[in-house]
């Protein structure tokens, strides 16, 4: 079982379409996605930068120097000619004297400081080291300008009783910069990965500003996309640190659990519920400082629930009316999922899917699988 330390526990009350909801706030060690460091002990990392577009425009540089060594030679051997050629000969074939023009030179693209990104990345739980290291590489590919869209807004107004529309023009423009990221422990194993950062692979909108002419909007927006060329790069850092704290970070992150309490009335006695509320409290309280205290609050507090189900049969009028039931699955499932009761929880998740839901509850289960997939998969990941 994973371990969760609590640094405290804040219960505030909700209401949810009239059930009050009580959020407990907790933190909870989030182990990785990727084992390949955690399983072999490896609490340090070794981070590099590749520029992989730095080749690409060296190439283009050298086959410019290239072209224009051929075209200065083919200008030269025919000044030769020329030279060489008597005047009334260069009359009658109608020569002229050759020129020699430069070919456009390639836009070179800017080259970033690769020591100085690779000393931006950081993984949660690790420090840099040389001590059996996790080697991380990320290649930056190059940046890309997509579409360039232009855009035009028009305004009324009027001045002394005679009407004008003023006009302005801007320029958006898609770019991209994306970014590889390669890792494997440095003792040789065969274990690695090697992925593109997926948040990188995504075009961002930029937008120059406003004028009332297309031309300086123009110049405004490829500066623009100039400029952006320039940080995009320390931006993605953002990026790539939150993938490799997902994928080999092992980290204490703060979670909040939802448990659905609705309230007794004249009609129904629902305070068992109540009781299961305060099992499951404390259950997320003692989980850290005392993990087996925790698990017998929370199968305490499961077994109540447990018992409460037995009683539905889906009367609106019955003291487990489809309301309670559902708030009972929810709470059920929530707490499942913080101690590992993976097919438990599940099974809740699907008896809660196959009731009418309103659109809050789709949106409490929409929370609780995404939270089922992500706590699932780094727990079966621990357990290759």
């Amino acid at each position: 079982m994973k371990k969760i330390l609590l640094l405290g526990v804040v219960a505030t009350l909700l209401f949810s379409c009239g059930t009050p909801i009580q959020t407990v706030s907790f933190n909870y060690k989030r182990t990785p996605l990727n084992p390949i460091a955690y399983h072999q002990g490896v609490t340090t990392f070794k981070p590099q930068v590749e520029l992989t577009y730095a080749q690409n425009a060296e190439m283009e540089r050298e086959l410019y120097e290239q072209e224009v060594a051929r075209l200065r030679k083919v200008y030269e051997d025919s000044l030769v000619i020329y030279n060489n050629t008597p005047l009334a000969q260069r009359i009658v074939l109608g020569m002229k004297p050759p020129t020699f023009v430069m070919p456009v030179p390639p836009t070179m693209p800017y080259m970033y400081d690769a020591a100085d990104l690779a000393s931006k990345i950081s993984i949660d739980g690790m420090t840099r080291g040389e001590n059996n290291p996790l080697l991380i590489n990320v290649f930056m590919e190059g940046y890309q300008v997509g579409k360039i869209d232009k855009n035009v807004k028009t305004k009324k107004r009027k001045q002394n009783e005679i009407e004008y529309i003023d006009t302005t023009y801007s320029y958006s423009a898609k770019v991209k910069h994306e970014a590889r990221l390669y890792a494997q422990v440095m003792n040789g194993t065969a274990a690695e990965y090697n992925q593109y950062v997926p948040a990188t692979q995504n075009f961002k909108t930029i937008s120059g500003k406003a004028f009332k002419d297309t031309l300086n909007a123009y110049d405004d927006i490829i500066a623009t996309i100039k400029a952006e060329e320039q940080k995009i790069a320390y931006d993605n850092i953002t990026h790539i640190n939150a993938l490799l704290n997902s994928e080999f970070g092992t980290s204490e992150m703060k979670y909040s659990a939802q448990l659905h309490a609705p309230k007794s009335s004249k009609k129904r006695d629902l305070s068992d519920l109540d009781d299961a509320i305060v099992q499951a409290r404390m259950g997320f309280e003692y989980l850290s400082s005392d993990p087996n205290k925790g698990v017998d609050y929370m199968n305490k507090a499961i077994g109540i629930w447990e018992s409460a189900m037995r009683e539905y049969s889906g009367s609106k009028k019955a003291r487990i009316s489809p309301d309670v039931m559902k708030a009972i699955l929810k709470n059920a499932a929530t707490v499942a999922i913080y101690t590992n009761n993976w097919e438990f929880a599940l099974k809740y998740m699907n008896q809660l899917k196959g009731m009418k839901l309103k659109s809050s509850d789709q949106g409490h289960l929409s929370a609780l699988n995404a939270r089922y997939t992500d706590l699932k998969k780094r727990y079966d990941a621990l357990q290759k």
